[in-house]
């Protein structure tokens, strides 16, 4: 009887303990599944947020495409403009130079012989030309057998010139046909032909700038001078050959870009000059 008694617990016991085991693999199972659910699912995050990120790529890479592109028109419009405002600028001093003609063309009284012409050249003119304050500026005593040719310098200091700006040699050595004006710098061409254009910059303590030799609106001819590291000066001379036509204007500017800083100099130690000379028709 109690060896059966003895069976019988054995027996429940390997039952409940059967029932544990069966119930404890049901719950990893569970278990296990929601993982895979859940990594899955996390999966498909990662896969939509990859999605996402190449979308933004692709995005920000037309973006830079386009803003390179409006870069790129910005730089042309500014050119653009740039060359019009040159224009405008010789349009400008071209009106300035007919208001002055008309201006000659109006004076009636005779003023006094400029400083700038000898006695004998200004015995040549004519008593019955009128000339004023302005058309005085226009030196010289035409001459149909004398070629064109002119010669000008700097009297003094031109101080903190900028970018753009147009010197003004204001003593006036030679002008065989009255074509170049002190008060704008331009020479302007009557006769049309190949002419030869020079310019003479000197700077002085510690200054920089670069200079344009400029037909209409046209760089034909630069000088870069630099003396920012020494209380020095320093001159650059630039020729230039060109195929000019009646009406041209030509003159000398600081560059557009890189006008510079200092003063430029001159004295009886060394002046600033801009000529020309006609060499062939």
């Amino acid at each position: 009887m109690l060896i059966l008694l003895l069976f019988a617990l054995i027996g429940c016991s390997y039952g409940i303990q059967l029932d544990n085991t069966n119930k404890g693999n049901t719950e990893t199972e569970i278990r296990l599944k929601n993982l895979e659910t859940l990594v899955y699912r996390q999966s498909l995050l990662l896969s939509e947020q990859s999605n996402r990120i190449q979308n933004l790529e692709t995005t920000v890479a037309f973006q830079r495409s386009e803003i390179l592109e409006l870069k790129t028109n910005l730089d042309s419009v500014k050119h653009k403009q740039s060359r019009h405002g040159e224009k405008l600028s010789v349009l400008k001093k071209l009106l300035q130079k007919k208001s002055l003609d008309n201006d000659f063309l109006k004076e009636k009284t005779h003023p006094e012989t400029p400083n700038y012409m000898d006695k004998t050249e200004s015995r040549t003119i004519e008593e019955n030309i009128p000339v004023n304050r302005y058309q005085r500026l226009l030196i010289g005593n035409p001459s149909s057998d004398r070629p064109p040719a002119f010669y000008a310098y700097m009297s003094k200091n031109e101080n903190n010139h900028g970018p753009h700006h147009t010197l003004k040699f204001d003593i006036v050595v030679t002008s065989t046909d009255r074509a170049y004006s002190p008060l704008t710098g331009i020479y302007t061409v009557k006769t049309s032909g190949v002419y030869v254009f020079t310019f003479n910059i000197r700077l002085g303590c510690h200054a920089y700038g670069s200079f344009e030799l400029i037909q209409n609106a046209d760089a034909k001819g630069s000088v870069l001078l630099e003396t920012s590291d020494t209380c020095d000066t320093q001159h650059a001379t630039a020729v230039v050959v060109l195929d000019t036509k009646q009406g041209d204007v030509i003159y000398v500017r600081t560059h557009s870009s890189y006008g510079g800083s200092g003063d430029i100099t001159s004295d009886d130690k060394g002046r600033p000059t801009f000529s020309g000379w006609l060499i062939s028709h």
